[in-house]
């Protein structure tokens, strides 16, 4: 996830996976310059069929104990298949603790998987 007010006064880059039995979560926030480290991230996403991600709200915590709320909602996107994964990358509309924002926010799952869930 990545996503920007207009102003850029409050930014955030995010990234959660799983691989090999662990949950690994990566990224900042940055609010008027001050970047912490996100420390936890929970996200719930709305998906379609096809496993796109058409909405998705996530709260995330940084090093410094502050609470971030950010929303996003389908815009238009593109479906990329890469080395075995199907990667959605979507623009979406978005805000970050209740003010618009734009975001570009990417869901990535294994091609058989997907397939399979698509028979």
């Amino acid at each position: 996830m990545n996503a920007a007010t207009p102003d850029g006064s409050v930014s955030l880059h995010a990234w959660e996976s799983s691989a090999l039995g662990a949950r690994h979560r990566l990224g900042y926030v940055n609010r008027g310059g001050e970047i912490a480290v996100i420390t936890d991230l929970r996200v719930e996403s709305s998906l379609d069929d096809a496993l796109v991600h058409r909405s998705l709200t996530a709260t995330i915590l940084d090093e410094t104990g502050r609470e971030t709320v950010f929303t996003a909602a389908y815009r238009a996107g593109v479906a990329l298949p890469f080395s075995g994964l199907l990667l959605y990358e979507n623009a979406m509309d978005a805000t970050i603790d209740g003010a618009p924002a734009i975001a570009h926010v990417e869901h990535g799952w294994p091609q058989p998987y997907v397939e399979q869930l698509r028979r």
